[in-house]
């Protein structure tokens, strides 16, 4: 597969914006005020992290979170460090943003698309399109990063993940974003999270989150009962 240079990853993730952001703005009913910029982020200390970090910290840590549909509960996707040596790479990842991100993240003050330069991305792709519709809606919900981490984490990216899937099913119909992208327990138990609030309730899971928002200790089944 030919590996697409900087320029060319930019500018036909700005093409495809063009169309995506106007699903994700119909979908969720908000608009942003400014267009999206998209960056390719190869800074050496990114291509370190794509390379060396996740791949060890995935493979070293230890998953301490469950989802259970049987009982609705929804726990937080933590990860014990392995080794000291590790716990001293984890300083280095805090300071700098996106390290560990597999395709790149969403700076929501500047409306900024970042994508990391060796991101498995191919353009024309279903998971080309997911991927930035899932930042996109980051940037339409920028209200749901303030909450607390932990739960508040789950919650905002399982909305970015359910919503972007719904658009690219839109583009791509039969795409299933558990299947074809996400393998993150962090996204994987908010997706299920936000969707079954929506098969629930009947309603807008967003619009319904933020009447009725979750608590930070409560589980799916608790939640739902309160709704």
């Amino acid at each position: 597969m030919k590996k697409l240079r900087a320029l060319e990853l930019r500018e036909a993730a700005s093409d495809r914006l063009r169309v995506i952001q106007p699903i994700c703005e119909d979908m969720l009913g908000r608009r942003l005020v400014r267009p999206i910029e998209v960056r390719i982020h190869s800074k050496p200390t990114t291509n370190f992290l794509v390379d060396f970090w996740y791949p060890i910290k995935t493979s070293l840590s230890r998953q301490q979170s469950a989802f259970s549909p049987e009982y609705g509960t929804l726990s937080r996707s933590a990860t014990v460090v392995a080794t000291p040596f590790l716990f001293a790479v984890r300083s280095i990842y805090s300071l700098f943003p996106g390290f560990g991100a597999i395709n790149g993240y969403a700076v929501t003050g500047v409306n900024v698309i970042l994508v990391l330069a060796k991101a498995p991305l191919t353009p024309n792709t279903p998971n080309f399109d997911y991927f930035l519709a899932h930042e996109t809606i980051h940037l339409l919900t920028p209200d749901l990063e303030v909450v607390p981490k932990g739960r508040g984490e789950m919650l905002y990216e399982g909305v970015a993940t359910y919503y972007g899937e719904k658009v690219a099913r839109i583009l791509h119909p039969g795409f299933e974003v558990l299947r074809t992208s996400e393998e993150r327990p962090v996204y994987i138990f908010g997706y299920h999270f936000v969707k079954s609030v929506a098969e629930k309730t009947g309603q807008d899971p967003l619009m319904c989150m933020i009447r009725n928002p979750p608590l930070s200790t409560e589980h799916l089944e608790p939640y739902l009962a309160r709704l």
